[in-house]
């Protein structure tokens, strides 16, 4: 099952809104508060590994951590457990976060260890240019898998910068090598993961310690037939990736087995079900938009044409 917060051992900030939980009311009370100093210490912190940083500076930041980004949601104990083992700074960057509103940060904190059995952790808040967390989520990155860093960068296929996570194997994991993160406005989105030689691969939905970045649930149908039929890039291909993934049949599902809700896989169901769902995937194999088209191929062939594939997960008939 999905591990505790305070057990975990990664943690990823971001500085700007997402979707998943809010801040807490005492961190929205003071989002608007001035803090001159703090607003240069992320700037100067910009693109530097902060392992690499001066002892005092390393100080400073780890003290803007606990003051303004620990709460009660168990960040606190991540900080304690970390400062009494490793002291471990080595995957931890700031990016300036690409935002029309106002100044805003990327921090990405991890500090390569590993929790068996269970999966690597991250946290993402969007924060302001006082530092103070706006929105916050918390998402898995890989079963027995540790981070590699992370990075935040442009890619071909998307007109704004990515959020990418790389990992390696940590004991016998099998998770993916690359998470990309993309952002609708302020809200994350897992939008591609690659496997070790760069090719994209489904995302496990029916092993719940398997599935990494930031949760896609579609309260309806009508959410991703929205998504493939609209014009945000990011919106259609999160819900790509999720139509792609691999969601265990329901009469499939073992009682003293983690697996995926029987909620989701209900809804998945009614999604692939859906004759307008199943038309616009056949026409977004058309699409000028080459990893669009791509992803939209990949599910009307992994969905017609592999009978043991059909046997163990969902897939709708021909």
């Amino acid at each position: 099952m999905s591990p505790k917060l305070g057990s975990k051992v990664g943690v990823f900030l971001a500085i700007s809104g997402i979707v998943g939980c809010t801040a807490p009311a005492n961190q929205q009370s003071r989002a608007k508060a001035k803090d001159p100093a703090l607003t240069q210490a992320l700037l100067s912190w910009v693109g530097k590994s902060i392992a690499d940083l001066p002892v005092e500076e390393l100080k400073k930041f780890k003290s803007y951590v606990e003051k303004k980004l620990t709460n009660d949601d168990g960040v606190e104990h991540y900080f304690i457990g970390r400062s009494l083992i490793f002291e471990n700074h080595g995957s931890d960057y700031v990016w300036k976060f690409d935002s029309a509103t106002e100044s805003q940060f990327l921090v990405f904190l991890n500090p390569h260890t590993l929790v068996v059995p269970s999966s690597e952790h991250a946290w993402l808040y969007i924060v302001n240019a006082a530092g103070d967390p706006l929105v916050q989520s918390d998402f898995d990155t890989g079963y027995r898998m540790c981070s590699a860093g992370a990075r935040y960068s442009n890619v071909d296929w998307l007109k704004n910068p990515v959020l990418i996570q790389e990992m390696r194997v940590g004991m016998n994991g099998g998770g993916p090598r690359k998470i990309f993160i993309a952002f609708d406005g302020n809200r994350p989105a897992v939008v591609r993961i690659e496997d070790e030689k760069g090719a994209i691969k489904p995302m496990p939905y029916f092993a719940p310690n398997w599935v990494v970045g930031p949760k896609f649930s579609p309260p309806s149908v009508g959410e991703p037939d929205g998504a493939l039929t609209g014009h945000n890039e990011v919106k259609c291909l999160e819900a790509l990736v999720w139509l792609w993934g691999r969601h265990q049949r329901a009469s499939a599902n073992q009682p003293d087995h983690a697996h995926e809700e029987l909620s989701e896989e209900q809804r998945f169901a009614d999604c692939m079900k859906s004759p307008e769902i199943r038309g616009h995937i056949r026409s977004l194999r058309m699409s000028t938009h080459s990893y669009v088209a791509q992803l939209a191929e990949m599910i009307d062939v992994d969905h017609n044409g592999d009978s043991n594939l059909r046997e163990w997960f969902q897939f709708p008939p021909p």
